[in-house]
């Protein structure tokens, strides 16, 4: 059921990824909709993406099979073939979700939209991604399109306002409209506006117990004896007190920068992961049992790779240029090539 839920929430997000909501003019109106239990917000610029003549050509700088897009806007097009709606209608929007704090995993999301489309257009276009009829069930006054199984809706909030994404997450958009539900907490909230402006912006906040289940789930993974010993001790309470995760992708004239921002509960966790990191880094530089292709990517990455702190978070940036993006791409398929034709 859950996987049949998100294959529906990815359809909906082929019609409502142009998220152009301008950060410059405050917190937008998509935000103030999202209810308290999501732990994860976000947005994607896919306006500017699209536009940008430098993120178009590293599509094509991509191994490309004769019978595939040949450029971004082939690929676009065959993406929402068939969905009948204008990406340029959309004005504003926020992804939101909810990570399980048991098998973080997200089953519970949503994206809270304005546009300028016809609600109709929307179902429709829905209607055709996802390949299935569509029913009405009413909730406190609102109209819910959904699938068959009630796993998913869409709603009109009023205006040029709508929700889509599973039903739970449709249902508390409609209770935190209505004053039942209370909005965002302030905590993720502060997270998401002290990111930077870019063209993907993401910040979670760490359900409690997550990053025990996954050390615990990263631990069972590694086999009982590595072949080398670690540079470093694994600062395990420090990594526990990781508190909120920000991302962001931004691009500047020919630079594209990365950013990670992991923030604890207190400074000491920040330096000392900031310790352990830079361990890591200065094994990795020491790495020389790689193929050569894969050298010249580790010290390109190593080099361009900048870690800081500043109170209780830890900054973690890869600046490159775009020629260094498109190497790093090609490098990273003929690589991949390589080991699928050696297996």
């Amino acid at each position: 059921m859950v996987k049949k839920t998100f294959s529906i929430f990815i359809a909906a997000l082929l019609v409502s990824l142009l998220l152009g909501c301008n950060r410059g003019e405050g917190t937008p109106t998509a935000i103030k909709l999202v209810p308290e239990k999501a732990n994860m917000i976000g947005h994607i610029d896919l306006s500017q993406i699209l536009e940008d003549e430098d993120i178009a050509a590293l599509y094509e700088a991509m191994p490309i099979e004769p019978g595939d897009p040949q450029t971004l806007d082939e690929a676009l097009d065959l993406a929402l073939e068939g969905i009948g709606l204008d990406l340029m209608d959309f004005r504003e929007g926020l992804i939101f979700g909810g990570i399980s704090e048991a098998t973080g995993a997200m089953d519970y999301g949503g994206i809270v939209i304005k546009g300028t489309f016809e609600e109709s257009d929307l179902i429709a276009g829905t209607k055709s991604g996802i390949g299935e009829e569509l029913t009405t069930i009413s909730y406190k006054g609102y109209e819910i399109s959904t699938d068959p199984d009630e796993e998913m809706g869409i709603a009109s909030l009023g205006s040029d306002v709508f929700v889509i994404g599973s039903m739970e997450a449709v249902k508390d958009v409609i209770d935190v409209k209505q004053g039942a539900q209370p909005a965002i907490s302030s905590k993720l909230l502060d997270a998401y506006n002290d990111l930077a402006d870019g063209l993907v912006q993401v910040a979670i906040l760490v359900p409690p117990g997550a990053i025990e289940e996954g050390l615990q789930g990263f631990a069972s993974e590694l086999p009982m004896e590595l072949p080398m010993e670690l540079p470093m001790e694994l600062p395990l309470d420090a990594l526990t007190n990781m508190d909120t995760v920000g991302i962001t992708l931004a691009k500047e004239e020919q630079s594209i920068t990365a950013s990670l921002k992991l923030c604890f509960t207190d400074s000491d966790s920040a330096e000392a992961v900031e310790n352990m990191l830079n361990a890591a880094i200065g094994f990795a530089s020491l790495m020389t049992d790689i193929p050569e292709e894969g050298q010249a990517l580790l010290e390109n990455l190593l080099g361009n790779l900048d870690v800081s702190v500043s109170d209780s978070c830890l900054d973690i940036s890869l600046e490159m240029t775009m020629s260094e993006v498109e190497s790093l791409i090609q490098g990273l398929f003929m690589i991949s090539s390589f080991e699928i034709g050696t297996t």
